[in-house]
């Protein structure tokens, strides 16, 4: 797979994980999630492997930087959906900070600082 594909395939990953996401947190909906936010997740994180093994970027501070990052957001994602399935309603704060790990990645991604 060239990279251009890795790349389109991760950044859409991604938007449709983060949009599940933000949208468990203002309008629950746990069928969504459990069919489109969660492999949507899991493809991102294969994608960007790859995109990381293709570059060579492991030994990179940023891309580390932007794997904690990742991963906060992935077990916020957990945290997200286990409300969801026990019909629970999402803390408030959450979409904020959805938000903010976001934009971090996104500065992380393409300064690559």
């Amino acid at each position: 797979m060239t990279y251009l594909l890795l790349k389109a395939g991760h950044v859409a990953a991604a938007m449709v994980w983060i949009g599940g996401m933000l949208a468990a947190a203002l309008a629950p909906v746990p069928r969504w999630d459990r069919l489109v936010t969660t492999p949507a997740m899991l493809l991102a994180f294969a994608f960007g492997l790859g995109l990381a093994m293709a570059g060579g970027w492991f030994p990179q501070a940023w891309l580390i930087a932007k794997l904690v990052v990742v991963l906060a957001l992935a077990a916020l994602h957990g945290v997200l959906a286990g409300r969801l399935r026990r019909g629970l309603p999402p803390p408030r704060h959450v979409a904020p900070l959805i938000v903010a790990g976001v934009a971090v990645i996104a500065l992380l991604a393409v300064v690559k600082p």
